[in-house]
């Protein structure tokens, strides 16, 4: 029986593959090296934030979105204790990736309970993220617009605040307008029954904003919770 140990190691003869031949040449499909990235993940990143909240499958999503993007601006909401920061962190200092990395979080006297206060962005003290404070989309908003005459590349938004339909669906409608080259990863998108008391908002708002703009396309996990979906404009 092969131990975890040696497939770390088989894996790692893999993670040194050129960067440009992460992504298949000249396929402008979504289409990546997933024997490239399992390895990245083995040997830079499960060993600092774990496979929890974010299983393996997402986290193989989350780097992805930046390989095939390589966007420029990456904005989440929804800091934490900063593991997705950290994910993101990783992946573009390890594919070299020239991507500023803003976190947005609510203020610390806010009542919520993923409001993790004094713990939050443990994960990213001294790394190169910027941190700010208040409702996701509109700070993300006037980010984008402070830079709005340097950016050329795509922008990120990872979605992982508030999870309610409205809220989802008011972000992703509001924020794919105010620049072109606009990708979305929404967080805690997989699909149960009503009668399960799974949220499932961010599903539904994902689905309400496919249905309605056919130029848009996803690439989902949802083999089970909490799931992931990536949101891009076809071509």
């Amino acid at each position: 029986m092969i131990s975890f140990e040696a497939i770390g190691g088989i894996l790692r003869e893999k993670s040194d593959i050129e960067v440009h031949r992460t992504l298949n040449s000249g396929n402008r499909l979504f289409e990546v090296n997933k024997w490239n990235i399992s390895a990245f993940l083995i040997k830079k990143v499960i060993g600092l934030v774990g496979i929890h909240p974010y299983p393996m499958d997402e986290l193989m999503l989350m780097v992805s979105a930046c390989i095939v993007f390589r966007p420029e601006l990456i904005i989440e909401w929804g800091t934490n204790v900063g593991k997705s920061a950290r994910v993101f962190y990783e992946t573009v200092r390890h594919y070299r990736i020239k991507s500023e990395i803003v976190s947005i979080d609510l203020p610390i006297h806010v009542t919520h309970p993923e409001n993790v206060k004094r713990r939050r962005a443990k994960y990213i003290k001294r790394k190169k993220v910027s941190l700010l404070l208040g409702d996701g989309a509109e700070i993300a908003a006037k980010v984008v617009k402070e830079r709005s005459q340097s950016l050329n590349g795509y922008i990120l938004y990872f979605l992982d605040g508030e999870h309610s339909y409205e809220t989802v669906k008011r972000e992703i409608g509001t924020l794919y307008m105010i620049y072109p080259k606009t990708i979305f990863l929404v967080h805690d998108t997989f699909f149960q029954r009503e009668w399960s008391n799974y949220n499932i908002g961010p599903f539904k708002a994902v689905e309400n904003f496919i249905k309605n703009h056919s130029d848009w396309k996803t690439v989902a996990c949802t083999t089970g919770l909490p799931g992931m979906t990536l949101v891009y404009k076809n071509g």
